[in-house]
């Protein structure tokens, strides 16, 4: 253990460190037997130990004029013994000392006295002196020190025992001689006192000191009693100094745990609790010894108690800002040592402690469980409910306030993460419970009293209104964002970026992500101004969060970071959105640096599925091979989040993927062979509904309408590689599919989803009228005029360009179809229409920047153009048909046959038949060129619609090839 303190070393705690190794004690001797007392100069001075093993001070100086002499001490030399002083007797002529008693000094004094008396002055045999006579002669007679000691360990055969008694009498009894000569009394005298003052010690017993009684049984010649006391003296010397020993422990530890614990609360605020958790281990340690040493002492247990408490919360705390993969390791040992200490733990007596353990073991359970998945996961939030339930038996808010409000926290915490994952019905009741208990806490909690805690509390109760927001319907989901944002702001009042950096970039970091979740909801400006101040929330956290010192943050920035990109690549256009994509790939790719499968396995997969979001919009602008390659990247990036996400364990998780796969496998299909599109196409239908499983419209309904509305878009799309009556039963799916959407996603609530939403819906019902004939074909067009016009009321140039495009051409498209079922001046005016809306949607797609969208256009102003050549004569019909070979020729520039193999013969069709056209109307040699380039084109074209591919489509090419041949063998005629 780092820094262990020794047992030797506790025992000093708080002691005055030593100065000079010898010091001077000043010594005044005084006559007291007349008044005033007057000062005995010229003698001389001798100390030595009360055992005559060491001599302190040799009689070498006089006392002066007044008494007085300095004698040098050495403490050390003295150590623990007691000191005698005496006084040369020819230096004081009659006189004894009176005090001290018998020369004896109880410890080391700053200075000392000595009173002197005439000899045999009644006083020198008082109470005192005789104690003093009686100690000095127990601590110097060696025969009964013998004794004593034969007594104690019960060794000495009994006629041994009466051997000794008998040499410690004779020894006393020359010691009463000694001092009856010395103080100037005969040896009868100082018996009968001596006998005296035993009997009435004896006969007090109550009221004398240990040491009387010893001296009092000595001086009787009770042998036996001096053992016994003797026996108990020493062990209650022991006692006290056991008792000395613990206290001095006492003080030690809880001086170090307060300091510990005042360093941990600092740096628990600046989130570097790895600074402060290694001095809490060193005192649960300290404390666990102490314990040991001292099992029987309350104190010290509940000392060992808190600090191995304090000393588990610090591993709990320092896994917020460890590595993921350490940061598993020092949750695992805070759960451990919880665990190991709970059953150490007496109820009711440690009833306080209990529940601050349990706590403490929900939190590190709750925390676990955010880290796990599957049944991991469950039982660890289970095992936290169960903690927290128990803390709650023990705290509540009359009796214990702050400790209920802190457990309601980490509850309201809990129930947010249990809400995030359930399905069904279940979120927004959890989620509405977490909220509960983060309201229930700041009934508490203040900003005046509990500042820190406040703040943190309102953090809470913005994730959880953030997370309800996500999951109602539109029009309470921004009420939600709203009171998200205001809890934020509250709590930014007390984190400031002055006093409390690393929590004032917690709260800009929840910021960010509920400026995101209202951007997507928005559309216009508003959505640029909440996306400006998500943006600009991450790069304040990220002004203090960094790689090395705070990972975990520093990642969850990057993927908030990679969503604002992402979306705000999805709104923009050209260079700009393939920029910001790029960026928000890269903003991801960082955040799984510290993400790991194995570390943060929830995190990881969370990332990889927007990582696959963002490849799949890099797809969708991008042509060719390198759309393809994006969108292998995307599905293979939504696999590896699968590999988390799954149906029984995080559904929510695992739906939200699903529908990810599922545009993914869409966009795939689109762009695929005939051979290869049905596979894709019928994978992405399996995902949907995997999705659909768990978003339902009771319960999720905001998920459920984003995944009808992919849906809607991939049975569209599927429409459009199929024909017949398997084509209307699709774009029939589609339309309800997205009119299912426009159930929750409102123009007043989300107007940027409705937007797209109206956006897809005008496809269908364009597709739809296209399939039809005659008065059938006007409705579903109309109908796609209006939901496209709808769109654009949202969807403009300036907010999000690249949708604003899409509508415009599809517009086009709508236009154009209607444009065919009319004549003479709506006809053109319509073809005006739609020519007029292709050329809007090429001022955003340009083949340098939006390639697959750009050579859509041309192909679809290529058909508009073919329409009007037809509809014409004379100059007018060729100049049109001239322009949709160009628009044709364009879009062959971007699909190819190896990469987008049906949209390329698609072109190569509409190519042909303009020059088909074009060469039928024309004359001479150029009409014979485009005769045998529409040739070139149409078999071109059958290479993929070829007759065991599409047998329906045959009969038309070869009408076509023999009108070419036909008209070849008549042009070419002399």
């Amino acid at each position: 253990m780092r820094n262990r303190l020794i047992l030797a070393s506790l025992f000093v705690f708080n002691l005055p460190a030593p100065t000079q190794q010898t010091r001077l004690l000043p010594i005044t001797v005084v006559d007291v037997h007349v008044d005033p007392a007057k000062p005995v100069p010229n003698v001389r001075i001798q100390i030595g130990t009360l055992s005559g093993t060491v001599v302190v001070s040799q009689a070498k100086l006089l006392t002066n004029a007044s008494g007085q002499i300095s004698v040098p001490i050495d403490p050390e030399a003295i150590g623990g013994s007691q000191l005698v002083v005496a006084i040369e007797p020819s230096d004081a002529p009659g006189l004894a000392i009176y005090e001290p008693a018998g020369g004896v000094v109880e410890g080391l004094p700053s200075e000392l006295t000595v009173k002197l008396l005439p000899r045999s002055s009644p006083a020198l045999l008082g109470h005192a002196q005789i104690e003093a006579l009686l100690f000095k002669y127990a601590q110097s007679n060696n025969s009964l020190r013998a004794q004593v000691s034969s007594l104690h360990t019960k060794l000495m055969e009994t006629s041994e025992k009466l051997q000794d008694a008998n040499h410690a009498r004779e020894e006393l009894e020359e010691a009463q001689a000694d001092w009856a000569l010395q103080y100037g009394f005969t040896v009868e005298e100082v018996r009968q006192k001596i006998a005296a003052w035993a009997s009435d010690i004896r006969a007090e017993r109550d009221k004398a000191t240990q040491r009387q009684r010893e001296l009092a049984a000595l001086a009787s010649g009770d042998y036996d009693e001096v053992v016994r006391l003797t026996q108990q003296s020493r062990a209650d010397a022991k006692a006290r100094m056991q008792d000395k020993i613990a206290q001095t422990l006492r003080d030690g530890l809880l001086e170090q745990q307060a300091q510990a614990r005042t360093e941990f609360i600092a740096q628990q605020a600046r989130l570097r609790l790895d600074l402060a958790t290694a001095p809490l281990e060193d005192v649960a340690q300290q404390a666990a010894d102490a314990h040991a040493e001292f099992p029987a002492d309350a104190e010290l247990r509940s000392i060992w108690i808190d600090a191995s408490l304090d000393a588990a919360k610090g591993k709990w705390r320092t896994a917020e800002s460890s590595s993921p993969e350490n940061s598993g390791l020092f949750l695992q040992a805070a759960v451990t040592s919880y665990e190991a200490l709970l059953p150490q733990l007496n109820l009711p007596g440690d009833r306080q402690q209990w529940a601050r353990a349990q706590f403490d073991l929900g939190n590190a359970c709750a925390d676990q469980g955010e880290r796990s998945s599957g049944e991991d996961a469950q039982k660890l939030f289970a095992n936290a409910s169960l903690a927290y339930g128990h803390a709650l038996e023990v705290y509540s808010e009359t009796e214990h306030p702050l400790e209920w409000a802190a457990t309601q926290m980490s509850l309201g915490a809990l129930l947010q993460d249990e809400g995030i994952r359930a399905s069904g019905s279940d979120p927004p009741k959890l989620l509405a419970d977490a909220v509960e208990a983060y309201q229930n806490t700041l009934r508490v909690y203040t900003q005046a009293d509990t500042p820190l805690d406040w703040s943190a509390d309102l953090i809470g109760l913005g994730t959880a209104y953030e997370s309800l927001g996500e999951r109602t319907r539109s029009e309470t989901s921004d009420q939600f964002f709203a009171k998200a944002v205001e809890a934020y702001q509250n709590a930014l009042e007390v984190d400031t970026q002055a006093s409390l950096p690393e929590l004032w970039a917690m709260a800009q970091t929840d910021l960010g992500t509920v400026y995101i979740a209202r951007g997507e909801r928005s559309s216009g400006e508003d959505s640029q101004i909440l996306f400006a101040k998500a943006l600009g929330a991450c790069q304040n956290a990220l002004a203090v969060f960094a790689r090395d010192t705070m990972p975990q943050w520093w990642a969850l920035v990057q993927r908030n970071l990679g969503v604002i990109l992402r979306d705000t690549g999805a709104r923009a256009a050209g260079e700009d959105a393939k920029n910001l994509l790029t960026e928000a790939s890269e903003a991801d790719l960082h955040a799984l640096e510290v993400y790991t499968k194995t570390g943060l396995p929830q995190n990881w997969a969370a990332t990889q599925s927007n990582l696959g979001s963002t490849y799949l919009d890099l797809g969708e602008i991008t042509a060719g091979e390198e759309a393809q390659q994006f969108f292998a990247k995307a599905i293979d990036a939504i696999q590896h989040a699968l590999e988390v996400y799954t149906e029984a364990d995080l559904p929510q998780d695992w739906a939200g993927a699903q529908n990810k796969l599922g545009n993914a496998y869409k966009d795939e299909a689109e762009r695929a062979s005939d051979q290869a599109s049905p596979v894709l196409f019928a994978k992405a239908m399996e995902a949907y509904q995997h999705a659909l499983e768990i978003y339902t419209e009771a319960g999720l309904p905001q998920d459920w309408a984003r995944v009808q509305d992919d849906l809607g878009a991939a049975c569209v799309t599927q429409s459009e590689h199929t024909s017949g009556q398997a084509s209307q039963l699709l774009l029939g799916k589609a339309v309800e599919a997205f009119q299912h959407a426009l159930k929750v996603v409102t123009e007043a609530t989300d107007p940027q989803y409705w937007a797209t939403t109206q956006l897809n819906l005008g496809w269908a019902y364009l597709d739809q009228g296209r399939s039809a004939e005659g008065e059938a074909a006007k409705q579903p067009l109309a109908n796609a005029v209006e939901a496209d016009q709808h769109a654009l009321e949202i969807l403009t140039k300036a907010s999000m360009p690249r949708y604003w495009a899409t509508a415009e051409n599809n517009l086009g498209n709508a236009c154009t179809a209607q444009a065919d079922l009319a004549t003479g001046e709506a006809a053109q005016t319509l073809f005006a229409k739609a020519t007029e809306a292709y050329q809007h949607a090429l001022e955003i797609f340009t083949k340098a920047t939006l390639p697959q969208g750009w050579a859509m256009t041309q192909a679809n102003l290529g058909v508009v153009y073919l329409d009007q050549g037809m509809a014409s004569n004379g100059p007018a019909s060729q100049s049109f048909l001239a322009q949709a070979v160009a628009a044709y020729e364009h879009a062959l520039e971007v699909y190819t046959k190896a990469t987008q193999p049906r949209l390329w013969a698609t072109a190569q069709v509409g190519l042909g038949a303009a020059l088909l056209a074009m060469g039928e109307t024309g004359n001479g040699q150029d009409a014979i060129e485009n005769l045998k380039k529409a040739r070139q084109a149409l078999q071109a074209s059958m290479e993929v619609f070829d007759a065991e591919s599409y047998p329906e489509r045959q009969e038309w090419f070869q009408g076509r090839l023999k009108d070419i041949d036909d008209l070849l063998r008549g042009k070419q005629e002399p």
